[in-house]
């Protein structure tokens, strides 16, 4: 339990920056909720004859 929290404490304190990427991502991430679930749903259903 203590590593947990002292690993949170490290990322919180010194891995708190946003790059690029992250701030790109971080307002489009709802759009990703609602489109990934029709890919998945998807694929699996394309993918269901294979052994």
């Amino acid at each position: 339990m203590s590593v947990c929290i002292a690993a949170i404490y490290f990322f919180r304190r010194h891995l708190d920056r946003r790059g690029r990427v992250a701030a790109f991502l971080v307002p489009n991430a709802y759009a990703a909720y609602l489109i990934h679930a029709p890919v998945i749903l998807t694929l699996a259903w394309e993918m269901r004859g294979l052994t």
